[in-house]
């Protein structure tokens, strides 16, 4: 009788796991974030107490940041970015740093020790990680100054990799402007 109980309460669990899977990745109708697509626009709290868009952000290079404080290869590679950002930034360089689902007072430690200038946005409602499909941290999107996806990286960078990603995103928006 056990067993038959057992037996009957495994397949119901692999069947509702089985349906979540399908559910999410194949009738979850949120596009996934595609290179040479528009990237989603978001409207986040500022962890200085203003907010952003990235829709006001147009007309420049932005690199968008998924990271979190339990994430080591987050954490280790923020000065990283904050070095590129440093060198580009008068040139209209843009980072935003999102945090999803910690509190301020869980962050802001971390960002004063890294030594992290460029904005840091909370999304505690995890928005911005749903609509850029962000399972993996952390995650990086370049977005050229049109809007459009240039670069989607998820893993760890260093500094030569984000002024190279930095570089394909520049050129990738005037490749298509002579085209």
């Amino acid at each position: 009788m056990k067993n038959r109980l057992l037996q009957t309460i495994i397949i119901v669990v692999l069947l509702a796991g089985t349906i979540w899977v399908v559910w999410d990745h194949f009738l979850n109708h949120t596009p996934p974030v595609v290179v040479g697509r528009s990237a989603p626009d978001f409207e986040l709290m500022l962890m200085d107490g203003g907010t952003i868009t990235l829709k006001e952000l147009r007309n420049r290079p932005v690199l968008i940041n998924f990271w979190a404080t339990y994430c080591p290869s987050c954490i280790d590679e923020m000065p990283a970015i904050e070095s590129v950002y440093q060198a580009y930034r008068d040139q209209g360089f843009i980072v935003v740093g999102i945090n999803t689902g910690e509190s301020m007072a869980a962050i802001q430690g971390y960002v004063r020790r890294t030594g992290v200038t460029y904005p840091i946005a909370l999304d505690p409602d995890a928005k911005a990680q749903k609509a850029y499909k962000v399972y993996d941290l952390p995650r990086s999107v370049f977005i050229d100054a049109d809007g459009n996806v240039a670069v989607d990286h998820i893993g760890e960078m260093n500094a030569p990799m984000v002024e190279n990603f930095l570089i394909q995103t520049i050129a990738r928006r005037n490749a298509a402007k002579i085209e």
